[in-house]
């Protein structure tokens, strides 16, 4: 085998895996595609993170102020009290970009969330190991749903779902992509 046969067999296995990466996606999404029904997601924390994405977007984001004080909810309190704000100024941020409803902004955040660790594992384990179909098996992992995932412990679907503890998920994304991150700029040194 020549050199160039060698560096077209591995285009053709990095093609093949970003193909298969998108399939990931794929099924991902079309897992999430009822969260686009009408009304407010269910779930125990989404009305009070759906509040708190309104707050942010409305007052909070336009005056550069991330550590609010809501007035209305419970004589008082501050509106990211309980979860970081990082997952109400990605809802602001998708606000402000022109997505004139708030709980459609949230819906949207909601979706890149559940996405966000697949892409990042995909990520971290490439750039770890070098091995696209380890990588497309790690973020096949982040997506599927076991029958043993639990809505307490698990970051998955059914955490985000019945829970709404979606920031967590949002913090393991942004995890992973940093260390994926981290890992190729180590290498490229």
């Amino acid at each position: 085998m020549s050199c160039l046969d060698l560096k077209a067999s591995f285009t053709r296995m990095v093609v093949a895996s970003r193909v298969a990466l998108l399939l990931v996606l794929l099924f991902a999404f079309l897992s999430v595609r009822t969260i686009f029904r009408g009304g407010v997601l269910p779930g125990w924390d989404n009305p009070a993170h759906l509040v708190c994405s309104y707050l942010t977007a409305r007052y909070f984001l336009p005056n550069l102020s991330v550590l609010g004080w809501d007035p209305y909810n419970n004589f008082g309190w501050p509106f990211n009290q309980y979860y970081n704000p990082g997952a109400y100024m990605l809802v602001a941020s998708i606000h402000l970009m022109g997505v004139s409803d708030v709980n459609l902004a949230y819906k949207l955040a909601f979706t890149l969330t559940y996405l966000l660790p697949a892409v990042s594992a995909y990520a971290y384990v490439e750039a770890l190991a070098g091995d696209p179909l380890a990588a497309c098996l790690a973020a096949l992992a982040c997506v599927v749903v076991m029958p043993q995932e639990s809505e307490w412990l698990d970051a998955g679907l059914r955490q985000m779902y019945v829970v709404g503890m979606w920031p967590q998920r949002l913090g393991i994304g942004l995890a992973l992509a940093s260390i994926a991150s981290l890992t190729l700029a180590l290498r490229s040194r």
